[in-house]
């Protein structure tokens, strides 16, 4: 690959940029940003850029492929050195949209389907030294002269169009290297207004480090080398409300273990969303990535496809996601049959990220009633939770209909890892869970009171809080499960040893 150049800028140079106005792009419908570790103190950095194909954006559109994107390196908050990301082929960008034919905005603007198209930038730097807070920032800085603004079909913050993108990942080296979480499932998803939608950005960590999903602001650049602050959100949302619940949208729940989104929408939106996902090793933070999505909600006449867990061979089936054995297992089979409530659209269904020496088989795929089998044997394999993915696409239906699933395998004996999974659509996080000593909260507001009982409810431990992350030592407890409570969140489970 080649290596991209690096430029260095003193203080009062980048300070100058911030009064320097680039051409607004307005077309930005989602973004990612990702860096892996390659050797040594060396990592590629990745820009994936996600571009609306129907007006207002289509002129904005047209001028891609942009060939280099901006990213600028920080010490906490000392200025190191920016570098530039280029455009990888196709540099005309590769048609993603979330529709099952080509009727969509992006091969005739006279349909009314939006269509979408993903540009990938990337490139290399080495860090000159290790830190705990690296950061990797991307403010929307466009080459020659442009930025990436947001589309203005964006529904739920003000004047998108004149907003720009501003995505910010951390790494913390001083215990060795990191390569953040990297996601399978596309950031700009289709969704059926008034029905049940669940969607998985399929998250996997390539060090197996712990992760911890949390929504978080949309953040408004200043395509030069400061950081901008958080957009203005419409009334009714928030940068944890993001989908407008209950106004417009029933419910809404983020499982913060695996980044499941479940949620009801009652009205046509195109809302910004936006993941942060912190990676836990050893209950240490040594990183975290950003993705900037678009829920997309359009008039559909059909529930989306649904699968869970039906039966197994042997374990347990703990909820319809989370299956539960015990090492001595040895071979088993779990058995999934995906449906739809028109019985007549054919399902086609595909699974991402097996756990190793696993295997998932279809029957029937492509048909209206699909049959699955996961298959894999306890023997050799260390006790922990191991997820992967399903997505369901339905051919039949107006919108073609697709759902994502998180499923997770738990292998262990006294089922201490069981508990922790029964955080679904949990609103704070608990690190490391289980815990032996000491436990850090992470919540989306400042937390004001931490409270922790047994399972009969019983209050056993109290504190009050100021900050958004609190240590809170439970080193007094026995060993066994308790509750939970932070603020008037919901409760969570968490494991003592």
């Amino acid at each position: 690959m080649k290596k991209p150049k690096v430029r260095i800028f003193a203080l009062a140079f980048m300070c100058s940029l911030l009064f320097s106005v680039a051409s607004f792009a307005s077309h930005v419908v989602g973004m990612d940003l990702n860096y892996v570790h390659l050797t040594g103190d060396t990592y590629q950095i990745n820009l994936v850029l996600y571009s609306d194909c129907g007006e207002p954006s289509h002129a904005a559109d047209s001028t891609m492929p942009i060939g280099v994107a901006h990213l600028y390196i920080c010490d906490t908050n000392r200025y190191v050195a920016s570098i530039h990301l280029n455009i990888v082929p196709p540099d005309s960008g590769l048609v993603v949209s979330p529709f099952c034919s080509d009727s969509t905005q992006c091969v005739n603007m006279a349909f009314a389907i939006p269509g979408v198209k993903r540009y990938t930038y990337s490139g290399t730097y080495t860090v000159p030294s290790h830190s705990r807070y690296w950061r990797f920032i991307y403010t929307g800085d466009m080459n020659p002269g442009s930025t990436s603004a947001r589309a203005a079909v964006i529904t739920n913050i003000v004047n998108a169009q004149n907003t720009l993108v501003q995505l910010i990942d951390t790494l913390n080296d001083l215990a060795g290297p990191n390569s953040s979480t990297a996601f399978t499932n596309i950031a700009t998803p289709f969704f059926t207004e008034n029905f049940t939608n669940n969607y998985n950005p399929g998250g996997a960590d390539p060090d197996g480090d712990s992760l911890v999903y949390s929504f978080t602001n949309a953040q408004n650049g200043t395509g030069a080398g400061s950081t901008g602050a958080s957009v203005t959100y419409l009334t009714g949302y928030s940068p944890y409300n993001p989908l407008g619940t209950p106004i417009f949208t029933n419910f809404c729940n983020l499982n913060s273990t695996n980044g499941q989104v479940s949620f009801y929408p009652l009205a046509q939106y195109r809302n910004v969303v936006v993941y942060n996902v912190r990676e836990y090793r050893a209950g240490v933070l040594v990183g975290s990535c950003q993705r900037e999505m678009t829920f997309t909600v359009l008039s559909g006449s059909s529930a989306p496809p649904t699968v869970a867990y039906d039966s197994a061979t042997a374990g347990t089936i703990l909820s319809p996601y989370i299956f539960h054995t015990p090492p001595t297992t040895g071979s088993f089979s779990i058995f999934m049959n995906p449906t739809e409530a028109d019985t007549t659209n054919a399902i086609v269904v595909t699974d991402t990220l097996l756990p190793a020496g696993s295997t998932f088989t279809v029957t029937g795929n492509g048909t209206p009633h699909p049959a699955c089998t996961f298959s894999w044997s306890t023997t050799g394999v260390p006790a922990g939770v191991y997820p992967f993915f399903v997505s369901l696409t339905s051919l039949g239906s107006s919108l073609c209909n697709t759902s994502s699933f998180a499923f997770a395998v738990v292998i262990d004996t006294a089922g201490t890892y069981s508990g922790v999974l029964d955080n679904s659509f949990a609103q704070f996080s608990v690190v490391p869970n289980p815990a032996t000593n000491s436990i850090r909260i992470i919540a989306p507001e400042m937390i004001k009171l931490v409270q922790i009982c047994d399972l009969s409810g019983r209050e056993l431990l109290y504190r009050d809080g100021r900050e958004q992350t609190e240590f809170f030592d439970v080193s007094g407890l026995a060993p066994g499960t308790y509750m939970i409570r932070v603020n008037d969140l919901q409760h969570q489970k968490f494991v003592k040893y």
